[in-house]
């Protein structure tokens, strides 16, 4: 893909040239010029985009192939309609370089995406019950196929109020996961391109490169789609040529989108607790192969245990921890069989406090612990190629 020319022409020339290195800084496909009321300012025929910084605009004639750089947060205004493009000149970098890629879609019909990647490929991460842990192995997976396989990931959450946000650092003030689908899947219609400007428009990453959409506020709208249109988004995502894989995490759903993930998956994990209602996690279990079964995607089972002791003792703890809530109620009286349920199980995770730590308010899973060892062997397990 050819690099593309966007001219700052602005009589801040410290704080231009502070913008232009953190652009050039933030994104290697993009060259910045700055210009100066003393350079020729006029001169737009070498470059895809002029962004103009609002008091030039009493030296220079406005068109339509500028964008404005506003002094006040209340006059930013994007109108594709009206071809008025006006972003607040103190937002954040991301925030001012996410405007900028996006009105240089719209303008030009361009974009920066590459080829679709026709090997991408969608992981999908689901359980019977909330709290078992699946949002934390869905990111854990993520975070090692980026560390270990140098892949670039995507992360997808199905919950109505989202999850993995303490996981995510999310870019505020950024266009968010509901703008991309009235963009992409607005009408019924799938498109891609100029109206859904560069996926990166949309997105943060967290400190480990794990990309994920900026969430709306209100329900998460990607809990809302139907088969077709979650089937459609994927091939958005593909289109982009960005991700090489996309870390679905359906939860507990059973929704028509969670139905589609399912069906286009290369593999799903399914995650359980040993203390938890059997019959029906069994029967989530049967609803969800039979989706794998349409997509010929293949289920591994992971046991989260939530004893803090050793394996060899689990029976023991599970003991005590039931009988905190009913004397009579221990894991032989309750029919629970926990050897059973890990040797019909792929993976046993052992819990393990110090896996995780808390930074400035965010959740972060080391790398050398009990955690992220038996992590490693289900990323291994889910993206290894044959027959399920």
């Amino acid at each position: 893909m050819d690099n593309i020319k966007i001219k700052l022409i602005t009589e801040d020339i410290d704080y231009g040239r502070m913008l232009c290195d953190g652009i050039a800084h933030m994104h290697r496909d993009i060259i910045m010029e700055l210009e100066t009321e003393e350079g020729t300012c006029n001169d737009k025929r070498d470059a895809d985009l002029i962004v103009i910084d609002e008091p030039m605009l009493r030296k220079i004639v406005y068109d339509d192939s500028m964008m404005i750089l506003c002094e006040k947060k209340s006059d930013r205004t994007i109108d594709t309609e009206a071809g008025v493009y006006r972003i607040w000149k103190y937002a954040n970098l991301r925030k001012t370089l996410s405007d900028i890629i996006y009105v240089y879609g719209v303008k030009t019909g361009r974009s920066f995406a590459q080829p679709k990647n026709p090997h991408m490929h969608v992981l999908a991460f689901c359980s019977s019950v909330g709290g078992s842990g699946c949002t934390s192995i869905a990111v854990a997976v993520g975070q090692e196929l980026i560390r270990t396989h140098k892949k670039n990931v995507l992360y997808l959450t199905l919950s109505y109020t989202g999850s993995g946000e303490e996981y995510m650092r999310p870019l505020s003030e950024g266009r968010d996961i509901s703008e991309f689908l009235y963009h992409t899947l607005g009408r019924g219609r799938k498109i891609s391109g100029m109206d859904a400007g560069y996926i990166e428009s949309f997105i943060g990453r967290n400190e480990n490169g794990l990309e994920n959409f900026t969430p709306h506020t209100g329900k998460n709208p990607l809990a809302e789609l139907d088969g077709v249109s979650m089937e459609n988004f994927f091939d958005c995502i593909a289109e982009s040529g960005r991700y090489e894989a996309v870390i679905a995490d359906v939860g507990t759903s059973l929704s028509e989108s969670a139905a589609a993930c399912f069906r286009v998956c290369k593999s799903a994990c399914f995650v359980r607790v040993p203390y938890r209602d059997k019959r029906r996690m069994q029967t989530q279990k049967d609803v969800i192969e039979k989706f794998l079964f349409e997509g010929k995607g293949r289920l591994i089972e992971v046991v989260n245990s939530p004893s803090e002791l050793e394996y060899e003792r689990r029976k023991v703890a599970l003991d005590e921890l039931f009988s905190c809530v009913e004397d009579s109620f221990t894991t032989q009286s309750a029919g629970i069989d926990i050897e059973q349920y890990v040797n019909e199980s792929d993976f046993l995770i052992k819990y393990e406090p110090s896996s995780f730590t808390m930074d400035n308010g965010f959740k972060k899973i080391a790398t050398d612990r009990a955690f992220a060892i038996e992590v490693k062997k289900i990323t291994e397990k889910m993206i290894r190629p044959g027959e399920r």
